[in-house]
């Protein structure tokens, strides 16, 4: 298996990059391994690489784990499953409200104006809160009162990095 930071690492790095079995192939020197008898393994390289035999692509999109909505400082942090690019991350699908039910609150505000403060790929978004909208969450005699009466609904402001 491949540790979730060389994971990340491939992400950053390249479009493209395993994201098939058409481009998903290992390289090694001969200091990767050796036998019982100390003797090394045969490298694998560039020129020669090995290709996947089976490849199974990312089939799980990101989630939000937690946000943290900070109405003194103005801003709000996202933290997400796996990486996304908070490059294309769009403002204007998020909402706070003061019910888990949209439909079923008092108000709601949407972050359209709010601007991400946040580049490349990564697995936390820090978003400025827009002057305006910050009042707005401000003047709610609900929304950000507590944890109870404070939710956050989000659509499709980003992408998980398996869909480029």
């Amino acid at each position: 298996f491949i540790h979730n930071d060389d994971i990340k690492g491939m992400r950053a790095n390249a479009f493209g990059l395993a994201n098939s079995n058409a481009s998903t192939f290992l390289t090694l020197s001969d200091r990767f391994a050796t036998d019982m008898n100390d003797k090394k393994i045969v490298p694998i390289v560039d020129s020669n690489a090995f290709r996947v035999d089976n490849y199974s692509a990312d089939m799980i999109p990101p989630t939000l784990d937690f946000f943290e909505l900070n109405l003194h400082a103005g801003y709000l942090m996202l933290v997400f499953s796996e990486d996304i690019d908070a490059d294309i991350f769009d403002t204007s699908s998020i909402n706070i409200q003061d019910n888990k039910n949209i439909s079923n609150g008092l108000a709601s505000v949407n972050l359209k104006n709010s601007v991400v403060n946040t580049t490349g790929i990564s697995t936390s978004v820090f978003v400025i809160v827009d002057p305006l909208e910050l009042d707005e969450l401000k003047e709610d005699k609900l929304i950000g009162k507590h944890e109870n009466t404070t939710y956050l609904s989000i659509g499709g402001a980003t992408k998980d990095r398996a869909e480029f």
